[in-house]
């Protein structure tokens, strides 16, 4: 059976006049010259009668068949999730902050799963404020106002101290940054799905960057217009492990007190690395 699409194409391709007066005036003539066979042939009007009644309902049936396909095909065309990246881009161009919680790999090999929160600097190119924390317990924490990054490593237990954002996303993960990734990938595929968590329709979003060597796959809700979740990967051709895979993103959340400022675990060596 051909699928809807290849039933819409071919209706795409097929001039047809849509005229009922016509329709039914074709209709006629066929009944009449059938009728006008039937008395020249008097010893088989009756069978000439059922076949006119079959073939009539045979037609009558295809009728049917193409209304149905029509109507499954425009159905499907008008019902379709209304989804555009400028949608997104403008949904997420103005806000305080961001929470991420995903897995990290930064090396392409070692897997770190970790928790993000992030504000944008001052003139909103890239994040000012940010920490990210493991699941380990291996924590930065940068501060845009006392211009420090702080690094524990729980293991050894030491801190180390550095002046500036040691660590930042840039662009930062407003509107601005899908609009060069849209602008940037050569390949771009949208699949509208299911969420299987929350039943609610999605769309993934599935892009390559030929030229800087970049693959990227986001999940959009269609409500809201916010990425739910995203990865990229460090190649063209979503190999190996992503760089990072973030599975759950809010926008705007309640950041809870003091999470930019950083405090010194009792006993922990610190490491100065500022400069005089």
């Amino acid at each position: 059976m051909k699928s809807v699409r290849d039933v819409e194409q071919f209706v795409a391709g097929t001039d047809v006049d849509l005229d009922a007066d016509k329709d039914w005036q074709v209709l006629s003539d066929i009944l009449k010259a059938h009728e006008q066979a039937e008395r020249r042939r008097p010893s088989r009007r009756r069978a000439r009668r059922i076949v006119t009644k079959d073939r009539t309902g045979l037609v009558a049936a295809a009728a049917v068949a193409v209304v149905i396909a029509l109507s499954i095909a425009v159905f499907e065309r008008l019902t379709q999730p209304a989804w555009a990246v400028e949608q997104t881009i403008e949904a997420i161009e103005r806000f305080e902050a961001v929470y991420g919680a995903g897995i990290f790999s930064l090396d392409g090999k070692t897997e770190v799963q970790a928790e993000c929160w992030a504000r944008p600097n001052r003139d909103g190119t890239r994040s000012g404020d940010m920490r990210i924390q493991t699941e380990s317990g291996y924590c930065v924490v940068v501060n845009e106002a006392r211009n420090t990054t702080h690094t524990h490593d729980p293991i050894r237990n030491t801190v180390t101290l550095q002046d500036g954002d040691g660590l930042y996303c840039r662009p930062w993960v407003n509107g601005d940054y899908f609009r060069r990734m849209k602008n940037a990938c050569e390949q771009w595929h949208e699949e509208y799905v299911k969420d299987a968590s929350t039943g609610r329709r999605h769309v993934i979003v599935k892009a390559r960057n030929l030229h800087d060597g970049q693959s990227y796959e986001f999940h959009f809700d269609l409500q809201t217009k916010l990425p739910l979740r995203g990865a990229v990967w460090h190649n063209a051709d979503f190999a190996g492990k992503p760089y990072f895979d973030i599975q759950e993103i809010i926008y705007n959340p309640d950041l809870p007190d003091g999470i930019f400022d950083f405090q010194i675990p009792a006993g922990a060596t610190i490491v100065d690395e500022k400069s005089e």
